[in-house]
């Protein structure tokens, strides 16, 4: 790997394509510099308003030098979840609130479901049953069965909650 020195000025788009690693199958411009502790690259870039050396994520650097300038409030997203990867194509401008519902869609959000959730009172199994017994029993005397409220009860018996279990 060829070594560069750290350009003084801004970062170019010669200079940034220089520090790409180029993955075929997927098409992702992997960042191949320092990178930070949840995998997006890092670089030193030079401020336009103080001028001072300030460090930047690279994916971001990348749409500013393909794109433009980011809006304020915006994030630049990876459609491709590949945190290193700078490859335009694959990023995208939304919000916080984006940022969150696309982890939630991709399965990333670490949301704890069922019994494995510090806030279960019942377990799968527990379900289970209050679901097969509830053609028989009322909600009230399930709750009371289990020890919790009829409306946790009617949300499990609907499946509003649980919705994971089949």
């Amino acid at each position: 790997m060829t070594r560069f020195k750290r350009p003084d000025g801004p970062i170019t788009l010669d200079v940034f394509l220089r520090f790409l690693e180029y993955e075929p199958n997927s098409g992702c411009w992997l960042w191949s510099r320092t990178v930070s502790a949840d995998g997006y690259g890092n670089i030193g870039a030079t401020d336009p308003v103080c001028g001072r050396r300030v460090n930047k994520k690279a994916h971001r650097v990348s749409w500013e030098l393909h794109k433009g300038a980011v809006p304020a409030g915006l994030l630049v997203l990876h459609r491709c979840d590949t945190p290193p990867c700078c490859n335009p194509d694959h990023l995208w401008l939304g919000t916080d609130l984006d940022n969150a519902l696309d982890k939630i869609a991709k399965g990333r959000a670490g949301v704890l479901m069922g019994e494995h959730s510090n806030l279960a009172r019942l377990n799968a199994d527990q379900v289970r049953e209050i679901r097969a017994m509830a053609a028989i029993s009322s909600l009230r005397e399930l709750a009371a069965a289990f020890g919790v409220g009829v409306e946790n009860v009617r949300a499990i018996v609907k499946r509003q909650s649980w919705k994971h279990l089949p």
